[in-house]
Formats: structure tokens, C-alpha cells, sequence
């Protein structure tokens, strides 16, 4: 069977590579995705650099990314004036990232994965690293998860997690091909 290019749902792109690299982190910042405000406080640790890969699954976003160690926080003053509160699930590749979930220590090394709940603060170290993630709109992680109070922050190990992974592999070889009867 023939694939026109209406017959795929669109991959969104972004990438700072063409960027000089004294403004790579500065677009980055300013880009209008996922909503035009800043979700985290962010400072990077390194020289900044990032490759993101996106399509929305039905009601999922589905995100491949790669970047640099940078430090995320998100206060409950950021979640007060924002209007995004998905669930999200971070599929750690490679690297690393660890720090606090609203009271709850974690430490997620490549090959795991954790919930991060939006609605909720946060404050972690990421190293340079590859990722797969799943954002589910709060209704949605709802309804799969049941109650979430107690997952922000868990963190699943690579044996448990190696499903998830391998079909997110999966997804991420197919996301330029995936016709809309797919998603």
C-alpha cells in the first residue's frame, strides 16, 4: 500500500543545531511549544543543545528528545498561573536524572522511567540524555492510572519498564510512517 503524505499524521520538529550556540538555549526557551509560557525554571549545566521529535497519539503526546544536562524546577506559583497540568511519563534512554518530587527523593538511571505529575512541584538534575516521553491529559492518566497522588516522582525499574520502552523504541522508528487510523 502507497502512503501519500496525508496519509501520516504530522511529526513536529525542532532542533537548535542550526542556531549559533550562544543563542541555542535562548530559542529554546522562547519556542511556543508545548504552551508560550515556561513550564520549568531551567538552567542548563553545559553547553546547551536539543533535538525534539512529537506526535500526537489520539489524546497522547508522544515526544522523543535529546538534550543537555540542565537543572528543571517547577514551583507551585509556576503551577498556579499555568493551564497545563498533564501527567507525564519520562522514559530515561540514557542518562540521568535525579532530585526531589514534592517531598519524595528520586533517582531515575537510563532504562527506567517515572511519572511526573505537572500539577504538583519539582525539582531535579538531568545529565545529557535521550528520552522518550508519554504526556496523558489529566483525565486520561485518570482513567489508565486510577489515582495519581502517589505517583509523581515513582520511579519504574528498567526490568519492569522494558516493556514500555520497546514498544516506545518501536513507535519512535515508525513515527514519520504512522497513518492516522494508527495513532
Amino acid at each position: 500500500v502507497h502512503q501519500t503524505d496525508r496519509d501520516v499524521i504530522p511529526v513536529v520538529r525542532y532542533s537548535t543545531d542550526d542556531l549559533p550556540p550562544d543563542e541555542r538555549y535562548s530559542a529554546w526557551l522562547r519556542r511556543d511549544w508545548p504552551r508560550s509560557n515556561p513550564i520549568f525554571r531551567t538552567t542548563p549545566n553545559e553547553a546547551f543543545e536539543t533535538r525534539w521529535e512529537q506526535v500526537q497519539l489520539g489524546t497522547i503526546l508522544f515526544l522523543y528528545t535529546e538534550i543537555t544536562g540542565m537543572n528543571w524546577e517547577r514551583r507551585k506559583q509556576d503551577i498556579r498561573h499555568s493551564d497545563f497540568d498533564p501527567f507525564v511519563i519520562n522514559m530515561m534512554i540514557e542518562g540521568l536524572a535525579q532530585g526531589d518530587m514534592d517531598g519524595r527523593a528520586f533517582h531515575e538511571p537510563a532504562g527506567s522511567f517515572h511519572f511526573h505529575d505537572l500539577a504538583r512541584p519539582s525539582l531535579h538534575v538531568s545529565s545529557a540524555s535521550r528520552t522518550y516521553s508519554l504526556v496523558l491529559p489529566r483525565p486520561v492518566a485518570r482513567e489508565w492510572l486510577g489515582a495519581l497522588d502517589d505517583l509523581h516522582g515513582l520511579v519504574v525499574d528498567s526490568e519492569a519498564a522494558a516493556i514500555l520502552f520497546n514498544h516506545a523504541a518501536l513507535v519512535h522508528r515508525m513515527i514519520s510512517r504512522i497513518a492516522p487510523s494508527q495513532a
